[in-house]
């Protein structure tokens, strides 16, 4: 994970800061609300972990990190977000918050940047803004130009200072010290998290075998109580869950349809690529199918690909759920077939 050492010790307390919201948007999972202001709107979200708010002059795209804490690494998000969408070389205005906002800790940074296009030279504006919700972290940003900051400023802030856990008391920003960091140190680089031998895990009195690169995941609160393990690969920006199903109810053709629906509504718009019955191991039947649709990650749509697959073993019927880019690397599905024909 992206780390740098930040120091708290100052305490400064804002009061009269917001007025009222015009609209606040509750997350479909419950971790966290947002009063929007400024006219901003909700469009629909892309996945269930990218968030856009959008008024005719700017749009908020937030990301959620799920099962993690670490404030300084969703900044860094935040942050590299930025520079995906198209801001380079920045530069700090102002200095870094460290803050409490709502009670959680929350970081913002607001940055300037050269743009060039179309013959056309213009100074760019991005805010960087993270904060701590409990079992997961968001990271937003927007970016303005000169004339729609000055206008917009104030209430953009009052959109992320807005920022808090489900009925958790609003009492807006309580603490703020401004550091000095550079952008270099935010974005440094550092190895990416990962496993160099397979790993073997219990999720629920069933084990598996999880691949070389295939990490262990902690469920979360939000989780369906019928998810029984997660897993993620960071090399290949893949992720997901197994699910457990059984008694009188389940039968194959059942599971298997959930399966299907589950990969069709993971994804908007989505399109079926393949549909197919598979041998896992000698004598598992099981299916397999993949759809493709469109996600907005880092500021930009992307092709997404979401993989099911089902089988029973013993008494249970087990559902695996995989997303990553489409097409898919080869890799992603061979690695979760094996870690169907581990199950035992």
């Amino acid at each position: 994970m992206k780390q740098f050492n930040l120091f708290f010790s100052t305490c400064l307390v804002f009061v009269g800061l917001f007025g009222s919201a015009q609209e606040t948007y509750e997350d479909p999972e419950g971790q966290f609300s947002v009063d929007l202001y400024d006219g901003l709107k909700d469009l629909e979200q892309a996945n269930n972990l990218i968030y856009q708010f959008k008024n005719e002059d700017y749009g908020i795209i937030a990301q959620k990190n799920r099962n993690t804490n670490d404030l300084n690494s969703a900044f860094s998000i935040a942050v590299d977000n930025l520079v995906n969408a198209g801001l380079k070389e920045l530069e700090t205005v102002g200095g870094i918050k460290l803050m409490t906002v709502n009670g959680n800790q929350a970081m913002r940074g607001m940055y300037t940047s050269n743009f060039e296009g179309g013959g056309v030279s213009v100074i760019l504006i991005g805010i960087a803004y993270a904060i701590v919700l409990e079992e997961s972290t968001l990271s937003a940003m927007v970016i303005l130009n000169n004339t729609t900051y000055e206008k917009s400023n104030s209430l953009i802030d009052k959109t992320l200072y807005s920022i808090r856990r489900p009925m958790q008391e609003f009492s807006g920003v309580t603490q703020e010290e401004v550091m000095d960091v550079s952008p270099e140190e935010i974005l440094k680089v550092v190895e990416v998290e990962t496993t160099t031998e397979p790993t073997l895990v219990n999720y629920d009195g069933v084990s598996f075998t999880l691949p070389i690169g295939w990490l262990d995941q902690e469920k979360s609160r939000s989780d369906a109580e019928n998810i029984i393990g997660k897993f993620n690969n960071n090399v290949l920006s893949a992720g997901g869950f197994v699910m457990g199903l059984k008694g009188i109810i389940w039968n194959m053709k059942r599971a298997n349809q959930v399966a299907f629906d589950i990969g069709r509504d993971a994804l908007p718009e989505s399109e079926l690529v393949k549909s197919s019955e598979i041998t896992i191991g000698k004598k598992r039947k099981g299916f397999f199918h993949q759809h493709k649709g469109t996600a907005i990650t880092e500021g930009q749509e992307v092709e997404m690909s979401s993989i099911t697959m089902v089988h029973k073993v013993g008494k249970r019927f087990l559902i695996y759920f995989i997303t990553s880019g489409y097409p898919p690397a080869e890799a992603v599905e061979k690695d979760l077939l094996s870690i169907a024909q581990s199950a035992q």
